[in-house]
């Protein structure tokens, strides 16, 4: 076997466990699919794809899409960049009515990517980049992108106004010499968009049991997806769709938090009618303050679904109109609002030009002012832990 880096290393390590998985991804959203040693780009990254842990950072919010277009009866999802076809096709695959447009500027690699398609039971409608510009974004509702640099060209309201109410994950490419992509885009969506940052993050070759047996290089080589620097992705929603709020799922930390006089619930007192990690025994009958409360992580599907309260040990509310919010900090964890995913929601929310009045888990109350914004000459405090 391999065990040690040689000309041709990666192509090697491509090889060896393309024979071993028979050409067939092993775990991931794609689980099953099949693929062909044969490449468009000599960029690709085919043994972390077969591996399934290919752009692994992005399988959450993958999952979430997957999910939403589910519901869909034709949704229409373009591939811009596709290469190969890895995320075409095994998103024809997940959604079997989707229509999938794959877009690529090399001839060979749309050749492969649609007989791989085929291979795999699925069709893609193959394209070029003129006809992207043809049609613009109209009736696309997810967009995956991978262009090396030019989603600064795809990703313009001028050119595509259809845009605006399109799902899209694209991979920033911030190249030497040329203006800041992230920071062009998120100018250009931060109106119509909610944008999460997704930065790149380790691999563990070691979860995979086809590599234990394996050299260490060879495992760190199987999982390599070869990047010049640390890359980022943007998942961009359109603001439209944070209107229908999360659910609550196991979180009770307003149960435990919040006081609520009319069951004689003090602040930071687990209330009597609460399952920890399930919800209300009193659903049906809680009062109408319960009944009517929703924090800001609910309502504003922005913020990261790592910054759901009872992991950060905190929350935010309020009427936000009103130009600040109010932060309550489980007393149990005094300074979850100084650090972690507490201070990144802060942070997020500052950016957003938003006060915040923190009831500190320390019993003190501190404030947090709106990038951008004038700090109000007074506050009316009112809400009392």
């Amino acid at each position: 076997m391999l065990d040690k880096p040689s000309q041709g290393f990666k192509e090697k390590v491509n090889t060896w466990l393309f024979n071993h998985t028979r050409g067939v991804v092993m775990t991931g959203p794609f689980a099953g699919m099949k693929m062909r040693e044969d490449v468009g780009w000599e960029s690709n990254s085919l043994a972390p794809m077969l591996l399934g842990s290919f752009e692994e950072e992005l399988h959450e919010a993958l999952e979430r899409e997957i999910t939403r277009l589910s519901g869909l009866p034709n949704p229409v999802i373009m591939n811009i960049g596709c290469s190969e076809g890895y995320y075409a096709i095994g998103l024809a695959r997940r959604l079997p009515n989707a229509t999938v447009i794959a877009v690529d500027i090399s001839p060979v690699s749309l050749k492969i990517a649609a007989d791989v398609a085929e291979e795999n039971g699925v069709r893609l409608v193959v394209a070029g980049p003129q006809d992207v510009r043809a049609t613009g974004f109209e009736g696309v509702d997810l967009v995956v992108m991978d262009c090396e640099g030019a989603e600064v060209d795809y990703l313009d309201f001028y050119k595509f106004p259809a845009l605006k109410d399109t799902t899209i994950i694209v991979e920033i490419h911030n190249w030497p010499g040329h203006p800041r992509t992230d920071l062009l885009l998120q100018d250009r969506f931060k109106k119509t968009h909610h944008i999460d940052q997704i930065m790149e993050a380790g691999r563990n070759p070691n979860k995979f049991d086809i590599l234990i047996q394996e050299p260490s290089v060879v495992r760190w080589a199987a999982v390599c997806e070869y990047r010049p620097c640390v890359m980022d992705w943007f998942v961009m929603r359109p603001i439209v769709e944070a209107v229908t709020p999360r659910s609550c799922g196991g979180c009770t930390l307003c149960c435990k938090v919040e006081k609520v006089v009319e069951l004689d619930k003090p602040s930071n007192t687990v209330c009597g009618h609460c399952d920890v990690g399930t919800g209300c025994k009193i659903y049906n009958d809680r009062p109408t303050v319960c009944r009517t409360f929703a924090c800001a992580w609910l309502t504003d599907l922005g913020m990261s679904e790592a910054w759901r309260p009872d992991r950060i040990h905190m929350y935010l509310a309020g009427d936000a109109s009103n130009g600040y919010l109010r932060a309550a900090v489980d007393r149990d964890y005094p300074e979850a609002w100084v650090t972690g995913g507490g201070k990144a929601i802060l942070e997020y929310v500052a950016g957003k030009g938003l006060h915040v009045i923190v009831h500190g888990g320390n019993r003190q109350v501190n404030f947090m002012k709106g990038e951008g914004v004038e700090a109000p000459r007074k506050i009316m405090l009112d809400w009392t832990l």
